[in-house]
């Protein structure tokens, strides 16, 4: 990621919903909508030119 410039990293393999900052890099898995043994959850990715990304991890199962 910082050989690429990147501010935000995802990925989604394991479904496990995760956001953290790690050395000043956004890594996201926003987690699964299917069915399985987890809360399902989807990721919010609010991004604009000159601000910091705002990410934040919905889970279904909770009000918002």
């Amino acid at each position: 990621a910082h050989r690429r410039e990147a501010q935000i990293v995802c990925y989604g393999h394991t479904h496990h919903a995760l956001y953290e900052i790690n050395e000043g890099i956004h890594v996201l898995n926003p987690g699964a909508l299917g069915r399985g043994e987890r809360r399902p959850s989807y990721a919010l990715v609010t991004l604009a030119p000159r601000v910091e990304p705002r990410i934040e991890i919905v889970s279904l199962d909770e009000p918002r």
